[in-house]
């Protein structure tokens, strides 16, 4: 399988992107923290036209308030206009963790969906406004979700990081964000290692999602599509809507559900005839195996 990064975003051909968008493109972001309104630093572009044979990615600058570097934000929103923000284009877009990074996409270019042109700061959310999207992180889970326990396992062992799944299975080993570009702030990180970086993670989700197609049996594949995908997509409508939330509705059932845990305690403490930390495995074990009231039925 052949790269090719080009991290300054003026290498692009866009009028041939444009002419003709290539049928998979994988995006990637990365930006200033993990909440939901936090600033896109960098993305970048990854895009095959042969299935994965070759790979070639490209990386924009777009932090609006570094003042240093001028900002290539007018060729990536031209990328993603006819291609990730058009319903019309017959390609796939991947991403790795979708849910994070197509919100703070949308909420920065919303305004040049079709739909949201009359009237811009009135966009919502609409799953028929876009192409056919997937997610590695999800098709992952999809296939291995009974080996890999969570995407943000600390020391990324068994877990659904892009950098993990790169050495289970491509065999690449992919330096994390922090190894890479080093902590502290990240404004005043190295620009070309950052869009080195973008570059990469966009090239092997681009890997990872041919890989993990290949393998995937016709009835994971069909899961993937048709429960996690659609999943996936109502995740990322409610981080851009947000969901109405009654605190006085909350509050009363915490309260409702507090009560029905302390007379189940209760319960359990009256029969097994003494009170004990429920909490604690020791204790536990102490109360249902070293207790003579309790009669046991094994039904093999």
């Amino acid at each position: 399988m052949l790269t090719q990064s080009k991290i300054n975003a003026g290498d692009i051909d866009l009028q041939n992107f444009i002419r003709e968008p290539p049928p998979y493109i994988s995006i990637d972001v990365e930006t200033t923290g993990l909440e939901i309104d936090t600033e896109i630093l960098t993305a970048s572009i990854g895009w095959s036209y042969d299935e994965g044979k070759t790979i070639f990615s490209a990386a924009f600058h777009l932090d609006r308030f570094d003042q240093k570097t001028e900002p290539s934000d007018g060729i990536f929103k031209k990328a993603i206009q006819v291609t990730l923000l058009n319903p019309a284009y017959t390609g796939i877009i991947v991403f790795h963790n979708a849910a994070f990074d197509l919100p703070l996409l949308l909420r920065r270019y919303h305004q040049i969906l079709p739909t949201a042109r009359a009237n811009p700061s009135n966009y919502r959310f609409n799953l028929k406004d876009f192409c056919k999207i997937y997610d590695t992180q999800a098709l992952s889970r999809a296939l291995r979700n009974n080996k890999f326990i969570s995407h943000a396992d600390p020391r990324m062992e068994r877990c659904h990081s892009l950098k993990y799944l790169a050495r289970e299975y491509l065999a690449i080993d992919h330096k994390g964000f922090r190894e890479t570009i080093g902590d502290g702030n990240i404004r005043l990180a190295n620009l070309a290692s950052l869009l080195e970086y973008n570059c990469k993670d966009t090239e092997l989700t681009l890997q990872l999602f041919f890989h993990l197609r290949g393998i995937a049996s016709s009835s994971e594949w069909h899961y993937f599509e048709k429960t996690e995908t659609p999943f996936i997509m109502g995740i990322i409508g409610l981080n851009w809507r947000g969901l109405p939330f009654n605190f006085g509705r909350a509050k009363t059932l915490a309260n409702k559900i507090k009560f029905e845990m302390f007379r189940l305690e209760n319960e359990i403490y009256l029969n097994v005839g003494w009170s004990f930390n429920l909490r604690s495995q020791r204790e536990l074990a102490h109360a249902l195996f070293g207790n003579a009231k309790l009669t046991y039925i094994y039904r093999g």
